[in-house]
């Protein structure tokens, strides 16, 4: 394996679930689950040669029936969180050979473009750790022991997937343990004091979070038979 592409399919979304009936992941509001949209853009960007799927094993047979049987797709089960289910596919990778590189995306960010990939492809050539980032444009307020401050906005970013990493750089800091309050994987080579990179993220590139984002969502997908973004 060269770059792997990691797709995070094991979240629960229970926010979302009571409104759709249906984990976000496999919802098809075009007849097409939606964890398709960001794969079918990773294949279209050639920077793949393979790619792990991490979901829960109930879901293994369903996942693969969505995927045409020549894809290069692993299936990984999912762990009880994220950091679980991100070990979980560089186990995965290990066992495959290892890699060189490894994005790791979560599935509920549905409208990954293929300029994103080819910056962080590009700012991975001299890091070990790459995310893409946009930069806070709200003011922001914070309550802590019932008093409000406004903390100042300016260097502060909102954090996306995919994240992309030297694969022995983040093999190897998983295997020293991790810490479960991480919400992502790029802290723990900012942690570690790694060779980082931000690359400018996208307002597209947002995560389906909550009932309000359906609007948003039914919006942007394309209509079946139309060229995809």
């Amino acid at each position: 394996m060269n770059q792997v592409f990691v797709l995070l399919l094991g979240g629960e979304g229970k926010r979302l679930e009571k409104a759709l009936g249906v984990r976000k992941q496999f919802y098809a509001p075009r007849g097409k689950e939606l964890f398709l949209y960001p794969y079918e853009t990773a294949k279209k960007s050639g920077l793949f040669d393979s790619y792990v799927f991490v979901a829960s094993e109930e879901d293994f047979g369903h996942v693969r029936s969505l995927i045409p049987e020549a894809d290069p797709v692993e299936l990984a089960p999912a762990g009880a969180s994220r950091n679980d289910s991100v070990r979980s596919a560089l186990k995965r990778i290990e066992e495959k050979g290892g890699a060189k590189t490894v994005y790791i995306h979560d599935a509920d960010r549905v409208f990954l473009s293929l300029s994103l990939l080819r910056r962080i492809d590009e700012a991975l050539r001299k890091a070990e750790a790459v995310t893409p980032v946009l930069p806070v444009k709200d003011s922001l307020l914070r309550k802590e022991d019932g008093v409000l401050t406004y903390p100042g906005r300016e260097g502060l970013y909102q954090v996306q997937t995919p994240q992309a990493f030297d694969f022995e750089t983040i093999d190897g800091l998983y295997r020293q343990g991790f810490r479960e309050t991480d919400t992502d994987d790029f802290s723990k080579a900012l942690r570690a004091g790694k060779k980082v990179a931000l690359v400018e993220g996208e307002s597209l590139d947002f995560k389906l979070t909550d009932p309000s984002d359906l609007s948003l969502l039914s919006a942007l997908l394309p209509n079946p038979g139309s060229a995809d973004r």
